[in-house]
């Protein structure tokens, strides 16, 4: 989880683990990792010493979900740790049974990557109830300005 922040940090300026979600997806890993094996999944890929990408996922009945992924950014652009990250949990988990593996909606920092690794094209949408004046405007001009 150090390295997943740390990474995360590097390339979008904030650490995933810390506060209330953090304490959230740890707490939801503890539980997985008592009902027995492969519930809680955490990667890395290294080059030589050096932590390229770092991810963190749940297998929850057979569904592996890759919940948050963090690359090195100034790693060799000619190479995607992310890419290779995908590739070795797509591997594990055949070896392991699993016929689903989720990297959940949105896209990365400048492509939507998922959309080119998706076997089938899913339509995400978002619904949003906020109900705090100031927010929901917050809310409304980030939209608009998409």
């Amino acid at each position: 989880l150090e390295d997943l922040d740390r990474l995360h940090v590097a390339r979008w300026g904030w650490a995933d683990t810390k506060g209330r979600r953090g304490r959230l997806y740890r707490e939801f890993g503890d539980m997985l990792v008592q009902q027995g094996d492969f519930g809680l999944v955490l990667r890395r890929v290294r080059a030589g010493d050096r932590v390229v990408a770092a991810m963190r996922g749940f297998n929850v009945g057979g569904h592996v979900y890759e919940i948050q992924t963090a690359i090195d950014p100034g790693f060799n652009k000619a190479i995607s740790p992310g890419y290779l990250q995908a590739g070795f949990l797509l591997e594990e988990a055949n070896k392991r049974g699993v016929k689903v593996v989720d990297f959940l909606g949105g896209p990365g920092r400048s492509t939507d990557y998922k959309a080119r690794l998706a076997s089938t094209p899913t339509t995400l949408a978002c619904l949003q109830v906020v109900r705090a004046p100031l927010i929901k405007l917050l809310y409304r001009a980030y939209t608009i300005g998409r």
